[in-house]
């Protein structure tokens, strides 16, 4: 997912990239904090990557834990410390977003796919799954299970 924020941010030119967590998913700060050290240590993120003049820098920020802030103005919100509650429109956040700049967001899904797609090809991933809905998706499965956790699984 990293990967995907990096090459989604030095696309649109952006010089940085926020990861937001859920306070449902607490858990996984730690291997976020991990996984974005190990991303900066092996020069992927920070000033003049790998000698190329760009600049990218990506922040983790922990929310409280609220169902609203998947929507994207409410997350911005939430990122700028406020209450995450949806904002009204316009302006959209592709003009006046985060902290009044433009704004891209995606989810952490979609990003995660990003690198495979590039690597494989579009084709490749819409194959994976079915002709009218194809690549992956990820799948929550909780309950009286026996292996109860997150599956990502061709669709169809």
């Amino acid at each position: 997912m990293i990967e995907g924020v990096i090459i989604a941010g030095l696309a649109v030119g952006a010089q940085s990239g926020y990861i937001y967590i859920r306070g449902e998913y607490r858990y996984l700060l730690d291997i976020m904090q991990k996984a974005i050290a190990d991303a900066y240590a092996k020069g992927f993120l920070g000033k003049n990557i790998f000698g190329s003049g760009r600049d990218f820098e990506v922040y983790w920020h922990g929310g409280a834990g609220a169902y609203e802030v998947g929507e994207e103005s409410a997350l911005m919100e939430s990122l700028e410390g406020k209450r995450g509650v949806p904002r009204i429109r316009p302006p959209f956040p592709a003009v006046v977003g985060l902290w009044g700049g433009p704004t891209v967001i995606n989810n952490a899904e979609t990003l995660a796919s990003v690198p495979h797609i590039i690597l494989g090809s579009a084709e490749w991933f819409a194959g994976l799954g079915t002709p009218k809905n194809g690549g992956t998706r990820l799948f929550c499965l909780s309950g009286h299970l026996n292996k109860p956790g997150v599956y990502e699984l061709p669709m169809g």
